[in-house]
């Protein structure tokens, strides 16, 4: 969790130092939605950057990633779970002047789910750890509020693949999707 942080910290601070850059970052609330396991989870924070490779005027191309956090805790069977999503995406962007700096967006990518859970029994705690991953469709819309700075809404929906023997069926749709809405400002430099 540290190397993430200063992973993104490095990042950050290295494109700050380009003038013409083509870089954004976003810093989110992340809120967990519908009726699947992970909407026990309590988001804590999402944070992104994002390269435009590409400008055709109308729809810009970026590269993205985000790292964000989620927590649950259950203190009646002293169960804790911490967990990390990564997400690399490629997204589209719509620019359009007559929009007066609404920007709808599209992605596709990966998310990995990285899954730290701690449960006290009164006699020992047991620790358990679950990598897992699937395809990720995201939409939403940045809306302009002064030269680089924009407020953000984004849903996101990954389809992950369930390996572990603790879940009764793994194809069930419960156990697969997961469904993100996420709340942030950025910044393009």
């Amino acid at each position: 969790m540290k190397r993430i942080a200063f992973l993104i910290l490095l990042i950050v601070s290295m494109v700050t130092q380009g003038q013409d850059s083509k870089f954004a970052v976003t810093v989110a609330y992340p809120v967990t939605m519908g009726d699947n396991f992970f909407d026990r989870n309590d988001g804590v924070i999402d944070v992104g950057i994002n390269y435009r490779f590409a400008d055709a005027k109308v729809v810009q191309f970026d590269l993205g990633f985000n790292a964000a956090f989620f927590q649950y805790e259950n203190t009646n069977f002293s169960t804790q779970e911490n967990v990390a999503v990564l997400q690399p995406r490629v997204s589209a962007e719509l620019n359009v002047p007559a929009l007066k700096g609404f920007k709808p967006f599209v992605g596709i990518g990966y998310a990995a789910f990285s899954f730290r859970s701690e449960f006290d029994n009164g006699n020992q705690i047991i620790e358990e750890d679950d990598d897992t991953g699937g395809i990720n469709l995201n939409l939403g819309l940045s809306i302009d509020i002064i030269a680089g700075l924009f407020v953000q809404v984004q849903y996101d929906y990954a389809n992950i693949e369930r390996g572990d023997n603790r879940v009764p069926d793994q194809e069930e749709p419960f156990y697969r999707n997961v469904n993100m809405l996420k709340f942030g400002v950025g910044y393009r430099f």
